[in-house]
């Protein structure tokens, strides 16, 4: 028993830490306002809030919303997060301003008939308790622009040429499809297109993920190699444009995931050393809820996760499954098994969350999702490329874009307008969730157990086949 805690010494701390936080969560501890949040506040006339903005300002319906940690004024006593919604655009304001907000909070709202968002939830897990409504522009003032070569400023630089060239290149639906495939801003989506790519199944898409990391790393590194850049050096090098990568996308779980596996894939090759596979998983859990245990509640952290862990867990018992002579079998093997196991693994969470399940997102995996990853490829090199130098584009790169990302529109708009695309549903208790999880890694643990003990066996008649031929 020692021998086995000492050798995931990693895992058992980790999954400890994260019984700690559900516990604390199951008796109604955790997450909750402190005694001087400024949550406290809310029902005062007028409040005015003084610090940091800590995401990119996102800008939709002529309206702006940002979160921002800082004090009240001049009760400063009274501190924490808040989300801030400007009723008109703030076009010059960044991440890690420094800035003044008059306005009226109101506490997050909790789901009703009419409402089936848990607004309070979903804040909560980011520690937010509060909103801030800023009516005109007098009530914002900017006390000190964030430094230009800071790295959040220069990333919110990009993100927002980046945006701007797709705009002008494409119709507009289309433009914020693709921002979305590559930069996974989720929050411009309009609301036809985001309803149509959770009816089909391919919401994930519009996610920075794994995805968007491999192929990052992998076009980096295949183009190093071709200027002749030794390998290990190759790889020290990608690892400035996932970090600055990650800091244009945001900081959501699934991105923090994502960039967390890549860099440890990336130096643990660079360093010429293995580790087991669940490491940069691990790792990546344990970052993200040391900075915010809060984190672990949501659902963006818990179905990226349980995506992941699915597919690290389920892909290695179907080895034999792949082989074949002809590549295009190999393929759809190999997408049918990885969007059934990622199913598997995350159906009880999308109903709990979404109250839906997309039947038509099985066949998504085998159309929509690899376009998504040609469209990740040629839309995030081309996009860099215009914002570089718009005027050297060649038209012809942008023609080809234009109609894979059209196609792709309709291919998500199509199937979801199935009739069985969706099966709407009640959330199952979470008891059930439970029940069901601890009988899926029974049942893998007895798989398991079975596939080592077969090899050990096979090992031993091996070493019994060689000793008779002697």
């Amino acid at each position: 028993m020692w021998n086995y805690l000492s050798r995931n010494a990693l895992a058992v701390c980790v999954v400890a830490y994260m019984a700690a936080i559900l516990l604390l969560h199951a008796l109604g501890l955790f997450p909750r306002a402190g005694l001087y949040d400024v949550a406290r506040l809310v029902g005062s006339s007028q409040v005015t809030f003084e610090g940091r903005v800590m995401d990119s300002p996102i800008i939709r319906w002529n309206q702006t919303r940002f979160l921002m940690q800082g004090n009240a004024q001049p009760l400063q006593a009274f501190c924490g997060r808040t989300v801030v919604t400007l009723a008109f655009p703030a076009e010059d304001l960044a991440p890690g301003d420094d800035i003044r907000a008059r306005g009226w909070l109101s506490a997050t709202r909790e789901p009703s008939l009419t409402r089936d968002f848990d607004e309070r939830g979903y804040w909560a897990t980011h520690k937010v308790f509060t909103l801030l409504k800023v009516w005109s522009p007098e009530g914002l003032v900017i006390l000190r622009k964030s430094s230009p070569w800071s790295l959040a400023r220069a990333s919110w630089v990009f993100h927002r040429n980046y945006r701007a060239f797709w705009e002008r290149m494409l119709p507009w639906d289309e433009a914020n499809l693709l921002v979305g495939i590559t930069m996974g801003a989720r929050g411009v989506l309009p609301a036809a297109i985001k309803e149509a790519c959770i009816r089909a199944g391919v919401y994930h898409i519009v996610v920075v993920s794994g995805q968007n990391m491999s192929l990052i790393v992998g076009l980096g590194v295949s183009f190093l190699l071709m200027l002749q850049v030794p390998r290990r050096h190759a790889l020290w090098i990608c690892l400035a444009p996932i970090v600055f990568y990650t800091a244009a996308v945001g900081g959501d779980p699934p991105v923090v995931r994502a960039a967390a596996m890549a860099l440890v894939g990336l130096l643990t090759a660079a360093l010429g050393r293995d580790i087991p596979r669940y490491y940069p998983l691990l790792l990546a859990a344990g970052w993200i809820l040391l900075r915010e245990p809060e984190a672990l509640l949501g659902a963006s952290f818990q179905l990226s996760f349980g995506a992941t862990l699915s597919i690290l867990v389920f892909l290695p018992l179907a080895d034999g499954f792949w082989s074949g002579r002809r590549r295009w079998r190999r393929w759809l093997k190999e997408a049918g098994i990885m969007g059934l196991t990622v199913h598997l693994g995350i159906w009880p969470l999308l109903i709990y969350y979404f109250h839906r399940l997309s039947l038509a997102g099985f066949l998504a995996n085998w159309t929509v999702f690899p376009l998504s990853g040609v469209l990740m490829v040629l839309g995030l090199a081309v996009g860099t490329w215009g914002v570089l130098a718009p005027g050297a584009v060649p038209a012809f790169l942008v023609e080809i874009i234009r109609f894979s990302v059209h196609v792709t529109l309709e291919l998500i708009r199509r199937m979801s307008a199935w009739r069985w695309a969706v099966c709407d549903t009640l959330p199952p208790p979470w008891w059930i969730c439970g029940l069901y999880y601890g009988f899926l890694f029974g049942i893998l643990f007895v798989v398991h157990r079975r596939k080592i003990y077969g090899r050990i066996h096979s090992s031993h008649e091996a070493g019994r086949a060689r000793l008779q031929r002697r």
